[in-house]
């Protein structure tokens, strides 16, 4: 059975969601899985897709761990993690065989830049080290029903997850935890805090004029400038540089990142 794509999200999102879904819809009209909105907060509909309603004071982590069921494995997605531009299925279809096949646990699909020495799994997919920071994120990944139960579900929030794979001290490779080379799915991270990211909102409207996105406040260009430099020399830095920066940054500018390092 193939693994199914949950969208978790709190119901104040779902504008962005819908959003989501058109660029989905137009950017990978041969998807071959099943789409699943999993939602926390208040009960919302959507037109022409599958809604979970998690209860009022679910998590997100919550919202993927009902939403798989019994499903083998899951493509998890956040809503703001927009597709761009034109999916090769038969790219995406030949990654998530091998990772079903291989039995895989967990894999990034968000691409990062690693931070030790790069060990190739295949063309597509690399080895995560314990070393690689941010590797093992939320935003867009795939995992096996047995990851989710129990691993994922340890963690009380999706930002509490991400937190525990920093800040480790061991240098070694996961057998079955990957993470894509490129960036395949063509993602665009759209919101930030609640607000358009200025820069990629740009890049969305650019690219497809057609669609109205949700009416929501877009992020100062100082914030924006700032959180695109931090993004782009952040893995070049080491340990004690990157608290420093972020600090700094923190202080002089008053915006706040959400994670330390």
């Amino acid at each position: 059975m193939d693994p199914i794509i949950i969208i978790p999200t709190h119901s104040k999102y779902i504008d962005v969601v819908e959003n989501f879904l058109q660029l989905l819809k137009k950017n990978w009209p041969d998807c071959q899985y099943d789409i699943l909105v999993s939602v926390t907060g208040e009960k919302v509909k959507l037109r022409d897709t599958k809604i979970l309603y998690c209860g009022e004071n679910s998590s997100l982590i919550d919202c993927v761990s009902k939403g798989i069921k019994n499903r083998k494995n899951c493509i998890c997605i956040l809503g703001d993690m927009f597709i761009n531009s034109r999916i090769d299925n038969k790219k995406i279809k030949s990654i998530v065989n091998t990772l079903v096949e291989d039995e895989i646990q967990y894999c990034s699909l968000h691409c990062v830049k690693n931070y030790k020495k790069e060990k190739k799994y295949n063309n597509y997919l690399r080895h995560i080290n314990n070393l690689d920071r941010y590797s093992h994120n939320f935003a867009c990944f795939f995992a096996s029903n047995t990851f989710v139960k129990n691993e994922l579900s340890k963690f009380k929030t999706d930002l509490d997850f991400e937190k525990g794979y920093l800040y480790q001290k061991e240098n070694f490779y996961y057998n079955d935890h990957l993470i894509v080379r490129k960036n395949y799915l063509n993602i665009v991270a759209g919101i930030t805090k609640g607000k358009w990211d200025r820069i990629n909102y740009r890049k969305l409207k650019k690219s497809n004029p057609e669609i109205k996105f949700a009416d929501r406040p877009i992020q100062s260009k100082k914030d924006t400038v700032i959180c695109h430099i931090r993004g782009g020399i952040v893995h070049l830095l080491p340990q004690s540089m990157r608290v420093f920066v972020k600090r700094f940054s923190e202080k002089t500018w008053k915006i706040k990142f959400g994670v330390e390092g």
